[in-house]
């Protein structure tokens, strides 16, 4: 695991290709041949997320905007803030109403004034509240130390995470009929084990690896299996297309036509407590852009790293299962459980969660790349699914670009 510069930092030098799969046989049929489609510009990539946002917080276009450019102007003040306050930082939140602001948790009473930050696109406020019972670090070790024991408390846990809005450790465990009450009514009993709040939420559907069908962007000729390429980063030799760790390791490319393929070769993989990542090399020319949806492609200029994300900031992602939607961030604490996870391995508690109302998730979007306008956010892993439609999606899991694999780095274009 190699450490990044804040995405506000771009490298001179290289040139980066972020791919997606197509978003189904139907959307396929609709691609055109990559050349074809003019490239997003930033503005237009930030209109369209912006709707998305408008739609789900029930505010104008132009407000959404302003917030989104507001979060992405303020990443390395925010980083700046939190570092300063690591000994009581007790996790971070975006409030969305009924105004616009950043909210830092601390442990202790000793009280912090609050700032605001002077941005290009406005004001910025930071408070803080004090009086929470444990700092983030301490809740995501008792997340490690736990989950063992927790999985043998309630078999059909799927993953554990610190809700920095309350401070409670949030258990997602798989429940259906009279199992949810019987579940959530052991909370007193599990947080007894833990050691600390505890909120257990049950989901209709198991979490899982998404790559379970065929005919994708990257797929396999052999088993049929596909998964979403990512973003593409660079070596000091050479460049690669990156996708999760768990997918098939011999990959065809296949263009936004749905009928060009490029071959593909596999370089390494990394499936393991904090990354579900590979990597594959291309003689194709590899250009700075990632597919946001069907004939839209963007130019990567940087990226999100996780010690800059928060409760509540908002992320899309592109995957071959379900195209284009967006989420909030719930968790940057997760640790998933469930069955495979983190290729056999305990799963550190980094892995971060999208969830809402919007939201989609299904097989084939493993993979895909998270993001905000044209800032990647990180590699899509896992997910809790029912269905491809809008409200079938009971959380997505993604891993941060902060766990790129060693040597590897995000590329940016102009």
């Amino acid at each position: 695991m190699v450490s990044r510069s804040l995405h506000f930092l771009k490298f001179s030098a290289g040139l980066a290709l972020a791919m997606s799969l197509v978003p189904s046989a139907s959307a396929q049929t609709a691609g055109k041949p990559d050349d074809s489609v003019p490239v997003q510009s930033a503005a237009d990539a930030l209109a369209a997320d912006s709707a998305a946002s408008a739609a789900l917080h029930n505010i104008g276009a132009g407000e959404a905007a302003r917030r989104l450019r507001l979060r992405m102007e303020a990443d390395e003040r925010l980083t700046q803030i939190r570092s300063g306050l690591l000994g009581r930082y007790a996790g971070g939140y975006v409030v969305h109403s009924p105004d616009y602001a950043i909210v830092m948790r601390l442990t202790g009473t000793e009280a912090v004034a609050p700032e605001t930050l002077a941005l290009p696109s406005g004001s910025l406020p930071v408070r803080f509240e004090t009086g929470a019972g444990a700092t983030l670090d301490a809740l995501a070790r008792t997340i490690s130390a736990k989950l063992a024991a927790l999985k043998l408390a309630l078999p059909d846990l799927q993953g554990a995470g610190v809700d920095e809005r309350t401070g409670e450790i949030v258990l997602k465990v798989f429940a259906q009929g009279a199992a949810v009450a019987a579940t959530t009514a052991r909370t007193a009993e599990i947080a007894a084990l833990v050691g600390q709040p505890v909120r257990i939420e049950t989901v209709s559907a198991p979490a899982r690896a998404t790559n379970i069908r065929g005919g994708t962007r990257v797929y396999d000729s052999v088993s049929g299996s596909y998964c979403t390429g990512a973003f593409v980063g660079q070596t000091s030799a050479y460049r690669v297309l990156l996708t999760a760790g768990h997918c098939s390791n011999n990959l065809t490319f296949l263009g936004n036509d749905g009928v060009t393929t490029y071959a593909m070769t596999f370089v390494a993989e990394n499936y393991d407590a904090d990354q579900d990542v590979q990597d594959h090399r291309s003689a194709t020319a590899m250009l700075p852009e990632f597919w946001a949806d069907v004939n839209v492609r963007r130019t990567l200029t940087g990226r999100r790293l996780r010690t800059s994300t928060f409760a509540g900031d908002e992320f899309c992602h592109r995957g071959e299962g379900t195209g284009y939607s967006c989420g909030l961030v719930t968790t940057t604490t997760h640790a998933p459980t469930f069955a495979g996870s983190c290729g056999g391995q305990a799963c550190a508690p980094v892995w971060i969660n999208l969830e809402g109302a919007n939201l989609k998730c299904y097989p084939g979007d493993s993979g895909g790349p998270v993001f905000v306008s044209t800032v990647a956010a990180g590699v899509q892993s896992s997910a809790s699914y029912t269905s491809p439609n809008v409200g079938g999606c009971n959380y997505m899991t993604y891993m941060s670009t902060d766990t790129l694999p060693t040597g590897v780095s995000l590329l940016y274009g102009p």
